[in-house]
């Protein structure tokens, strides 16, 4: 059967579009037919997916960042057809966190023998309202950051999210929010809510330690209002996935969350801006095993 490969050519600032020779002539040496399908605007890759699943391709490639996924993903969970869809994924882009928490890395060879051997693992998938999620979302502070990092392009990967940390810091502010999980409600004064399938986020701050991807549980980090140096110092922990031990830390599991506050809160997921009917009362799932994805 034939791989439809979805590229957006920008991932990675534009590695994806010169690596394209190289990975088609890969391709033929390995015996893998496949089509190519290039996106070439913003939510492009979400009509391309719709349109492969319509046009009956059953196995489909992302091949750029979180966000190529995120939209590759979120247009195969809406049609009818995506407990039909094997989903695998070549990462080029700046965070590529799902990538880390599946053990997928950034070496090309790796990733087509991935695509060779044609190993499925059945993963969940988050949603809210009609967007999917399968790494992260989050409110708060780390959405601030992420909408800085989408603004701040004159510094690489990691370098640039760390920058837009650390320039969002000076502007932080906390946000009173009430979080319904299974059984539980708390009301108080957030910096940032992460909620994540799985473990990274945000170009390698590992928030969710303790998450994984096929449980059925999402997991939630909540960062109580703390002083700004206290943050500073704690960034290493985060890095490491440490962090779970400061006081100022909640680490919540869940398979239902509701977050409702009485202004807008910012949102990310999967380091993409949603647009939400209701960004003060948001409704989050997890949906078990339902994702088919080639793994290692």
């Amino acid at each position: 059967m034939t791989w439809l490969l979805i590229v957006n050519p920008v991932a990675g600032g534009g590695i994806a579009s010169r690596i394209l020779p190289e990975l088609r002539s890969r391709l033929r040496m390995m015996d893998i037919e496949a089509k190519v399908w290039i996106s070439t605007y913003h939510l492009h890759a979400v009509k391309l997916a719709e349109e492969a699943v319509l046009q009956g391709h059953r196995q489909i490639i992302s091949v750029g960042g979180d966000g190529t996924l995120h939209e590759v993903a979120g247009a195969i969970m809406r049609s009818e057809k995506g407990a039909e869809v094997v989903l695998g994924v070549i990462p080029i882009g700046a965070g590529n966190d799902f990538c880390r928490s599946l053990g997928i890395g950034n070496d090309l060879s790796g990733n087509l023998e991935i695509i060779r051997q044609g190993k499925v693992r059945r993963l969940d998938i988050g949603k809210m309202e009609d967007t999917y999620f399968v790494n992260s979302m989050g409110a708060g502070f780390d959405a601030v950051v992420a909408q800085r990092a989408e603004k701040v392009r004159f510094f690489p990967g990691r370098l640039r999210y760390l920058y837009a940390v650390l320039s969002s810091l000076l502007r932080s502010r906390y946000y009173p929010v009430r979080i319904e999980t299974d059984g539980e409600i708390q009301d108080l004064k957030a910096l940032m809510i992460s909620i994540g399938n799985g473990s990274y986020c945000g170009r390698g701050f590992k928030l969710c330690p303790l998450a994984k991807l096929d449980d059925g549980y999402l997991d939630i980090c909540i960062v109580k209002a703390i002083p700004f140096f206290r943050i500073l110092l704690s960034l290493p922990s985060v890095f490491k996935g440490t962090h779970l031990q400061h006081r100022f830390v909640t680490y919540l599991r869940s398979k239902q969350i509701l977050l409702s506050s009485g202004h807008d809160l910012p949102l990310y997921c999967d380091g993409e801006l949603p647009e939400l009917k209701d960004k003060r009362r948001i409704a989050i799932s997890i949906i078990h095993q339902k994702l088919n994805m080639l793994c290692p």
